[in-house]
């Protein structure tokens, strides 16, 4: 049976439920026209969802159909509609049912919503407490660790700034280096020319020198030759009847004579042969002193020079070696002196094949016995030790006045300052001594000098005041000045040095005249005594060579 009701409309059931299992709300809707008396109506209520799906109802209770929406549409509307029952043909769909409708509420999910979202939110808000508390420890560990990184930064800072300042100085010092290095390449370069232009005139020179080799050789046939001629007027001497018992005596003392001149060439020959290796040590010596090369220029002129003056002397000798030639002529009609002649002949020949044109090497000065050579060239006082030493020569070390002046008078003649001296107080400061250790016979300091202000432990010429030009100063020994080196000065082979003269004593007998002719072809004089001192040395060679000074000449070559 079916019982209308005229109060029929739809409605909500209630609010909505939340299922914490699928996450979504559950609402119930009902729909109401009128009463069955049947417990159950086979009836389907039909309702249309806000999207336009259709869903069916079957579920009734009390005179209403219940719709239960899983996740409904909030703000959506659902429509019902009841169809006609059959048992009753005046319930038509809708009539007096204006009111079969319904909008879902929203207010109520919208609470159970934000409830919800509360709660979620204060779960999450736990975990982000846990995890901010846990953010905060880290953040502290890492503002622990950033501090750290930011006292390293700045100690890195610091170091960069540092390596950027050393880098900086060291570009300067590498530019600067750059420039020497390439001002030293040019100089280089100049000194290497210089050096090829010096060789080339030194092969010149060589092969002159070999030339003149030549011509002594041919000298030296003429003097075999001359020998011969000798032998055969020994010869014809002893064919002589009227020769008395003296000029035999007197032959035998020139053959004993020549036996001993033969042993002394012989020494002589050796002596050449160390002198020719000194030379060539020297010559040594002189590619190293590179720095010298302009002066050393001007002594090569002055080389070539004494080479003319040599081959002059060479066109002398030949002259001579002619007039000789003819002398030996004259005295083959000459009974008396005949011997006597040929024998200082043979023994002046030998002996102006040994003299040394010069006692002091080339460009060397002489002065008492000693030789000096000032080097233009600045550098330390230890280098100008080295560099005197391989000259087999000193550093100057002055014992008098005199050869105080004399080294005042060369630097200053070379327009310098200053000058190294030998002698410095680097053993025990204030103690002034010579290379070799000893006290200096001979000082003369400036006033109130030596000081060692800074540190001065080397002994300088410095002649820039008037007033004490010839004095000398300390200064430090790493400073770059010029320089005097001393030798002892060397006298020909078999001659023997005294203050600036070369003595040699002959002991073959003959007149005051032959002995001045002799003399004179040795390039010599008789000697000239000037003091108490030169006569005392005078007496003492004769008395050495067992001869008498009352009846003995000797020859005297002075180098100047």
């Amino acid at each position: 049976m079916l019982t209308e009701d005229r109060k029929v409309h739809v409605r909500q059931e209630g609010g909505a439920e939340w299922d914490n299992t699928t996450s979504t709300f559950t609402l119930t809707l009902s729909c109401g026209t009128f009463r069955f008396t049947d417990q159950q109506p086979s009836l389907q209520v039909e309702w249309t969802t806000p999207t336009g799906d259709k869903l069916n109802s079957t579920d009734y209770s009390d005179g209403r159909f219940y719709l239960s929406l899983l996740a409904p549409v909030v703000g959506g509307t659902y429509t019902c509609r009841i169809p006609p029952h059959p048992l009753s043909h005046t319930c038509h769909t809708n009539s007096r049912h204006d009111n079969n409708f319904v909008r879902v509420d929203s207010i109520q999910i919208n609470v159970l919503q934000t409830i919800f979202e509360q709660k979620t939110l204060k779960e999450e808000a736990g975990k982000l407490s846990d995890g901010i508390a846990n953010l905060d420890a880290e953040d502290e560990k890492r503002k622990a660790e950033d501090d750290k990184l930011n006292a390293a930064h700045e100690k890195l800072k610091a170091e960069v700034e540092k390596l950027k300042a050393n880098d900086e100085k060291l570009t300067a010092e590498n530019e600067k280096l750059k420039a020497e290095d390439k001002k030293l390449k040019a100089e280089d370069k100049k000194l290497k020319a210089q050096d090829e232009k010096l060789k080339a005139e030194d092969e010149k020179l060589k092969a002159e020198d070999e030339k003149r080799k030549v011509e002594d050789e041919k000298l030296k046939a003429n003097d075999e030759k001359l020998t011969a001629e000798n032998e055969k007027l020994k010869a014809e001497d002893k064919k002589l009847k009227a020769q008395d018992e003296k000029l035999k005596a007197e032959d035998e003392k020139l053959k004993a004579e020549v036996k001993k001149l033969k042993a002394e060439d012989e020494k002589r020959k050796v002596e050449n042969e160390k002198l020719k290796a000194e030379d060539e040590k020297r010559k040594v010596e002189d590619e190293k002193l590179k720095a010298e090369d302009e002066k050393l220029k001007v002594e090569d002129e002055k080389l070539k020079a004494e080479d003319h003056k040599l081959k002059a002397e060479i066109e002398k000798l030949k002259a001579e070696d002619e007039k000789l030639k003819a002398e030996v002529e004259k005295l083959k009609a000459e009974d008396e002196l005949k011997a006597e002649d040929e024998k200082l002949k043979a023994e002046d020949e030998k002996m102006l094949s040994q003299i040394t044109k010069a006692k002091c090497p080339r460009s060397w000065t002489l002065h008492g016995e000693s030789c000096y050579k000032y080097i233009s060239v600045a550098t330390t006082w230890q280098n100008a030790q080295v560099r005197c030493k391989r000259m087999e020569a000193r550093l100057v070390e002055i014992d008098s006045e005199a050869e105080n002046s004399f080294v005042f008078n060369m630097v200053h003649s070379e327009g310098a300052v200053q000058a190294w001296l030998g002698l410095s107080d680097i053993g025990e400061e204030g103690l002034f001594l010579l290379p070799s250790g000893q006290p200096p016979a001979f000082t003369k300091w400036r006033p109130e000098q030596p000081n060692n202000s800074g540190g001065q432990d080397c002994a300088v010429f410095w002649p820039d005041r008037p007033n004490f030009a010839d004095r000398w100063n300390d200064a430090a020994c790493d400073e770059d000045k010029p320089f005097v080196c001393e030798q002892h000065a060397k006298c020909p082979r078999s001659w023997t040095l005294h203050v600036e003269s070369c003595y040699k004593y002959i002991s073959v007998a003959t007149t005051w005249q032959n002995a001045q002719v002799r003399c004179k072809r040795m390039e010599a004089r008789l000697v000239e005594i000037d003091s108490e001192a030169e006569n005392s040395f005078v007496f003492n060679m004769v008395h050495s060579e067992g001869g008498q000074i009352d009846n003995t000449c000797f020859a005297l070559h002075t180098y100047k």
